[in-house]
């Protein structure tokens, strides 16, 4: 007996195998929730280079006496800080591109692993800089918002927000094909198994040959023979 490519369940059977790039046990709505929080987290970098290149905020004028206003707050004492002061070109405007940068990867969803891993890194030396005027005890009120920078980094990194592809992707409908190429077959529809012949119909079940324009389809009759008295 020939096995049969059909299980008890059809709609197993004919269902596309899992998505690879898709993580297991996460479905709409929680795309949904990495999605809206890779968008805000990317209007907030938005926001911030709109503060940075706005010359009345006076970011790129002011960037030496900032950086050193944190010399005594900064882990390891004025040894960071100074050196970011004395460089305040270089280091505002690599700031500037940081910013830019994770505004672009957040909101439009390209390199967001990287976008992650960098956005770690500025928010762990802005934390470095700025702890002992951050954290403490007594005096402090809140913790600053570099580790909520840094639990969001790593929220988008576990649940794998780079998988839900650029923003562009998201918008537009998608349509997407059958791993193997083939259609997917509707449910309720009989699988024959493989290795049986093919059903062929019986004699006389086709229907005849529609008729050419102007002929009749049947065989002429014959006239009977009549007989003289």
């Amino acid at each position: 007996m020939p096995a049969a490519a059909v299980t008890s369940d059809p709609v197993r059977a004919d269902s596309p195998p899992a998505d690879p790039g898709t993580p297991v046990g996460r479905g709409s709505e929680s795309s949904r929730g990495l999605l809206a929080l890779r968008l805000a987290i990317g209007i907030v970098w938005s926001l911030n280079l709109i503060f940075i290149v706005d010359p009345a905020n006076g970011f790129f004028s002011g960037f030496a006496s900032t950086a050193d206003s944190f010399a005594s707050q900064s882990i390891g004492g004025a040894m960071l800080p100074e050196l970011v002061a004395a460089h305040p070109q270089v280091f505002a405007a690599l700031i500037a591109a940081v910013t830019a940068s994770l505004a672009v990867a957040f909101l439009l969803g390209v390199a967001v692993r990287w976008a992650c891993g960098l956005g770690i890194l500025f928010a762990s030396v802005l934390l470095i800089t700025q702890f002992n005027g951050t954290f403490v005890i007594p005096g402090g009120t809140d913790v600053g918002p570099m580790p909520l920078y840094i639990g969001i980094y790593l929220a988008l990194l576990w649940g794998r927000a780079d998988r839900l592809g650029p923003l562009w992707t998201l918008v537009a409908p998608r349509h997407r094909a059958h791993p193997s190429g083939r259609v997917p077959r509707p449910q309720g529809l009989s699988i024959r198994p493989q290795g049986l012949p093919v059903p062929r119909d019986p004699p006389g079940a086709r229907e005849p040959r529609p008729a050419a324009a102007g002929l009749d389809p049947r065989p002429p009759r014959t006239p009977a023979p009549t007989q003289n008295p």
